[in-house]
């Protein structure tokens, strides 16, 4: 078993740390956030990721996790650095690489010769070879071992991973970064550092395409009276598509796919060429966004500085807390700056930082009073809630926008005269 350091405490950093303590390695975790440190020798995971607080608590038990804010604890027999520290968006889409170069120039005045960096932060093409040319004079080798885990289901994800895949410049370096994944059943793939990075970013852009082919397929259906759930069960038997990624949605959002397809397409250019598809893709994205917003204010009608909207969901998507480019919080925004009072309900986002919006404390508290409620967050709990409780404290003509496609259909309408459902036909009360 190796012994590990795991730099940044965060979504993948934190995962990668309870992922490795419990393939047997002991990891010492670093933070420089004197707050999360605090947070997780008290127990307290700061991010809402189903079984990670147990796992990790059961590994600090063991004696297989130190967490520490100081790479002062870093000692000389330290064989792997796992880099897992932010790279978010400046403005013009370029990855911030400022905490990158920091924690590079720490572990390179720690690290022994012989030791090996291993990049898990998701760091535009060609990172990896610039940090590499850094440290080779200090004996120190770098790898490039991208993550593919999905928030609310990250720990899952590091255990039955679709695949491994590692770059270096020298394939015994890439296979003593795969030795400490012994025992996971996965493919795996060897490849240079700009591979490894560059399929990381391509995975996320086409996945981004196909979701916003299918926000745009819905629109289509609402148009043209199809059915988008069952267009996407015809499309999802065809063994070359598949059925994932093909629920349609208020628009896509997140830490990865915003960051890394702006990244792709501005890198792309920068070099020469286009990804025109991903360039669509970004912009189709935001359309989406516009149109649901738009979709909702029609329901809400005149006067929407009188009225209040009540949102379910504020997460970018189910089973996290993450709200970082979450369409469900940029469509609130939209339906605030119509002066219309906004009530959210999330079943673990309890706030939303400079918006004014108020947070309930349940689904149908948020409901108590509005003129519309709109679905934004897939939450498996809003399909279990009975429409009749809900109709029972919205006004009088109140209305429905299901922008997820995730409720019963039928007993919604039933109970709601104004009901709007995504790639859905329009009903007769309500003409686009």
């Amino acid at each position: 078993m190796a012994k590990v350091v795991v730099v940044g405490l965060g979504y993948v950093g934190l995962t990668t740390a309870v992922g490795l303590a419990q393939l047997g390695h002991t990891v010492l975790g670093i933070d420089l956030s004197n707050e999360r440190v605090q947070a997780l020798k008290n127990g307290i995971i700061p991010i809402h990721e189903p079984g990670l607080a147990e796992e990790f608590t059961s590994q600090v038990i063991a004696r297989r996790i130190l967490v520490s804010e100081s790479y002062d604890e870093i000692t000389s027999d330290i064989e792997f650095a796992f880099v897992c520290v932010s790279t978010p968006s400046s403005p013009s889409g370029q990855a911030d690489l400022s905490y990158i170069e920091s924690s590079t120039a720490s572990l390179r005045s720690r690290l022994e010769p012989g030791s090996v960096l291993v990049m898990k932060s998701t760091v535009p093409i060609g990172t990896c070879r610039k940090v590499s040319a850094e440290l080779t004079p200090f004996g120190i080798n770098v790898a490039s071992n991208p993550e593919f885990l999905s928030e609310g289901n990250a720990l899952k994800d590091f255990f039955s991973p679709s695949r491994i895949v590692v770059g270096a410049e020298k394939k015994e370096i890439a296979e003593s970064v795969l030795g400490l994944y012994a025992g996971i059943q996965a493919p795996q793939l060897i490849c240079d550092l700009a591979s490894a990075e560059a399929i990381k970013h391509a995975s996320n852009a086409l996945l981004s395409v196909r979701l916003s082919f299918v926000n745009e397929l819905a629109a289509v259906c609402e148009k043209m009276g199809a059915d988008i759930s069952k267009v996407t069960e015809g499309m999802g038997l065809d063994p070359r598509i598949g059925n994932n990624f093909l629920n349609p949605g208020p628009g896509w959002g997140g830490s990865c796919f915003p960051k890394d397809s702006v990244e792709l397409a501005r890198s792309a250019s920068d070099v020469g060429a286009r990804m025109l598809t991903v360039e669509a893709a970004i912009l189709s994205n935001t359309a989406t966004k516009q149109r649901v917003a738009a979709i909702a204010k029609e329901l809400l009608g005149d006067n929407p500085n009188l009225k209040t909207v009540a949102i379910w969901g504020l997460a970018f998507k189910a089973n996290t807390d993450d709200i970082r480019e979450s369409p469900a919080v940029q469509i609130a925004s939209t339906l605030s700056e119509t002066g219309a009072r906004i009530v959210a309900f999330d079943p673990v986002v309890k706030s939303v930082p400079n918006k004014e919006f108020f947070v309930a404390t349940s689904p149908i508290d948020a409901c108590d009073g509005a003129d519309l409620l709109v679905v934004l967050t897939e939450w498996d709990e809003f399909k279990s809630i009975d429409p009749a409780e809900v109709r029972e404290v919205m006004r009088g003509n109140a209305a429905v926008y299901d922008a997820r496609g995730m409720l019963n259909r039928t007993s919604w309408m039933a109970n709601f005269r104004r009901y709007e459902e995504i790639g859905q036909p329009t009903s007769d009360s309500f003409g686009h």
